[in-house]
């Protein structure tokens, strides 16, 4: 699979399970994805405050982020400012940033890391702690709501093995709910 089908089905993929804070930065993906060329010129990266042509987008989950554009040694908020220039400078290439959650696990699986950002073995720990980190916390939500249940009925007995159970995968867990 070529980098440009990658990045495609990545964006394809990322439109599909999350929500844009700004419908204008919607607008710049799709027409991004429908470009073949602008998506040959697209890079994603962690620090678009780093890179010349650099953009930020932030799905509406991430209190912290906004829409940013650098360009040209300025900084603009006006996600219509980069649509433009994009447009207008369509050989330049251009340096995305998507703030969403569990954004690095996405990036690994997509193949879309830039092979100068991290050691290959290093992206393989952090994505094996990222994958670790998810699962356990499926299985305290599954846990919790087993817990629930079982309070509802007043079966004590399976609450306290599920409350074992909730304590097991909590244990050196610091960011647990």
């Amino acid at each position: 699979m070529s980098c440009d089908d990658k990045k495609r089905q990545f964006l394809k993929w990322f439109l599909q399970h999350h929500q844009l804070k700004d419908k204008e930065s919607l607008w710049i993906l799709h027409y991004l994805l429908n470009h073949d060329f602008l998506l040959s010129r697209i890079h994603f990266i962690q620090e678009a405050s780093d890179y010349p042509n650099g953009l930020v987008m932030a799905t509406e989950d991430m209190k912290d982020s906004d829409f940013y554009f650098y360009h040209q040694g300025k900084v603009s908020k006006n996600p219509e400012e980069a649509f433009q220039a994009i447009r207008c400078n369509w050989r330049d290439d251009y340096y995305i940033e998507l703030r969403f959650p569990d954004v690095d696990a996405a990036y690994l699986y997509f193949d879309l890391f830039d092979q100068g950002q991290a050691e290959e073995e290093e992206i393989q720990a952090t994505f094996k702690e990222l994958m670790d980190e998810m699962r356990r916390d499926q299985e305290i939500k599954k846990v919790r709501t087993a817990i629930d249940q079982a309070l509802e009925k007043n079966d004590f007995l399976t609450l306290e093995k599920l409350s074992a159970r909730l304590k097991e995968l909590k244990g050196g867990y610091n960011n647990a709910n």
